[in-house]
């Protein structure tokens, strides 16, 4: 589990509604959780666990950007933490590449979300998956990557949960087409869902 950098520290406490006093709570208490208003530097994604980090998984072995991923042991939850501009690529491109029936939380403006300390212990419930680097990119590229993956990531899941791998199949990650790699890695332009393509997606069309 990771631990907060003075750069993502100085971004996450200044997502606080007292910056200066978050910040202070934190050096008397690195381990102390902080609860942060959405909608105003970052959105929050809430999904249950084993999907969040399969699909964390997936970003981090493709190289796609994403922001800071939170996992709650107690509530067995995880949040992606995504730019405030992303939602509508967010829920454009999940809605066609997921299971239908995924279940997840959007969490924006007038909701609260809250996050570890900077330095949590391992026993503690709220961990850093990935933590704050220096914020968020300014584009929708993280929320479009993140949509992709928890599609993939379910994908995969269902089928492993009907079938296994007793069908003598492997059971690999999808793969991303390269429309989809070149636009997340800022390397094309065009409008946000025409552009992502998956190819791969195990139980895809069944």
């Amino acid at each position: 589990m990771g631990v907060v950098a003075d750069r993502g520290l100085t971004w996450l406490a200044g997502a606080a509604d007292r910056p200066a006093l978050c910040r202070q709570l934190w050096q008397d208490n690195p381990r102390r959780p902080g609860l942060l208003a959405a909608g105003w530097s970052f959105d929050v994604v809430i999904v249950g666990e084993r999907l969040g980090v399969e699909a964390w998984d997936l970003l981090r072995r493709h190289r796609l950007p994403s922001g800071p991923i939170v996992v709650d042991h107690g509530a067995s939850k995880v949040g992606f933490m995504v730019p405030t501009t992303g939602r509508e690529v967010f829920v454009s491109v999940l809605g066609r590449l997921a299971p239908k029936g995924l279940e997840y939380q959007y969490l924006s403006s007038g909701a609260y979300f809250v996050v570890p300390g900077p330095e949590p212990h391992p026993d503690d419930p709220y961990q850093w998956l990935a933590p704050p680097a220096a914020g968020l990119e300014e584009s929708r590229r993280p929320s479009a990557a993140l949509a992709v993956m928890l599609g993939s990531a379910a994908w995969l899941l269902k089928r492993v949960d009907e079938w296994g791998a007793s069908d003598g199949q492997a059971l690999v990650a999808p793969k991303v087409g390269p429309e989809l790699s070149a636009w997340v890695h800022g390397e094309s332009q065009g409008s946000h869902a025409e552009r992502v393509v998956l190819e791969g997606v195990p139980g895809r069309g069944e």
